[in-house]
């Protein structure tokens, strides 16, 4: 006999259909199947590590059953519980994962267009709102300094503006090519 013949012989893949109802334990086992008298055969469970856990997901009201080993945690963190049931068949039961999902877009890319039209670059309202801002915090200054700190402020934000935009696109050109 080489190695891999004990090896299979030791441990071996099992249908879920053949062990769900049947074993939890051995105890069930021996009750409900009766076949363990035998030398050849054997109570199948799976083996849980640590914390992880064995668990039997019914989806809907149907017969279709996941098992599931593994992790709490990362149960919770990839599958979706909604209590949504479409009244109309033709209507997805991801309608309001999609509505969710595009007004978290709209938003982040809203705020994404404030900042950034918010940044002191010339053309933009950040140049008009940083103008306010050292007129209202340095009105003690003459009005040849407040000019030339808006000045310096506004050619440094521009320029930063036009490095970043210009390295994003080289960026993307990189990884489209």
């Amino acid at each position: 006999m080489n190695y891999w013949s004990i090896f299979l012989r030791k441990y071996a893949h099992v249908y879920r259909r053949d062990i769900q109802q049947f074993c939890s334990s051995t105890e069930n086992c021996v009750d409900t199947n009766g076949t363990l008298r035998t030398i050849h055969s054997s109570c199948v469970f799976p083996a849980v590590l640590g914390n992880m856990s064995f668990m039997r997901i019914s989806i809907g009201n149907t017969s279709r059953v996941i098992l599931y080993v593994g992790y709490v945690r990362e149960l919770e963190f990839h599958v979706q519980v909604s209590n949504y049931v479409p009244r109309l068949p033709i209507m997805s039961t991801f309608i309001p994962y999609f509505i969710e999902l595009g007004t978290k877009y709209i938003f982040t890319f809203s705020l994404a267009f404030a900042v950034i039209n918010a940044t002191p670059c010339i053309f933009l309202d950040g140049q008009y709102i940083f103008s306010n801002f050292v007129d209202f915090m340095f009105s003690k200054l003459r009005p040849r300094r407040r000019r030339l700190i808006k000045r310096l402020v506004l050619t440094y934000g521009t320029a930063l503006l036009a490095v970043n935009f210009t390295l994003a696109i080289w960026k993307l050109y990189k990884h489209i090519v």
